[in-house]
């Protein structure tokens, strides 16, 4: 009967901490992460120190304050649009995957666009479950009154 080799570890073979440690840069983590809390800081800290004089202008302003919030009810506006658009679309997908994944439990092959577009969609949904707790949590929490009655 033949004796089965078992491999033997080399002396210079790097541990796992050591080839995460080499894979990641620490040192260029930490300054991003610093540089970004940094900057983020400064804004608020700007933010704050203007916030005070902005609701006097604005207060005393009527004009310039009507145009600031026809300017935000624009910018709010595209956004819903660009979301709207988004949201028709990825159920147009939906229903498209929908029938692939028909197509493929009846024993049909997929081409190799139908396999990419049902990959595209389902890559779509799961980036999409993240995305929505951005949304439903704030939601659930002003609903709960509601609710609780």
């Amino acid at each position: 009967q033949a004796k089965i080799p078992t491999p033997k570890s080399s002396p210079h073979a790097p541990s796992l901490q050591q080839s995460i440690a080499s894979y990641f840069d620490y040192k260029a983590i930490m300054k991003t992460v610093w540089n970004l809390t940094w900057t983020v800081t400064k804004a608020v800290v700007k933010f704050a120190i203007h916030l005070p004089w902005n609701i006097v202008f604005y207060a005393t302003h009527p004009q310039e304050r009507r145009d600031k919030i026809a300017s935000i009810k624009e910018v709010a506006r595209k956004e819903f649009d660009h979301y709207w658009v988004g949201t028709k679309l990825l159920m147009a997908d939906v229903r498209t995957a929908r029938k692939l994944v028909g197509k493929t439990l009846s024993g049909s092959p997929l081409t190799r666009r139908e396999r990419k577009q049902l990959l595209r969609t389902v890559s779509d949904l799961f980036r999409l479950v993240p995305f929505s707790m951005f949304l439903i949590i704030p939601f659930m929490e002003f609903a709960l009154p509601f609710a609780l009655r």
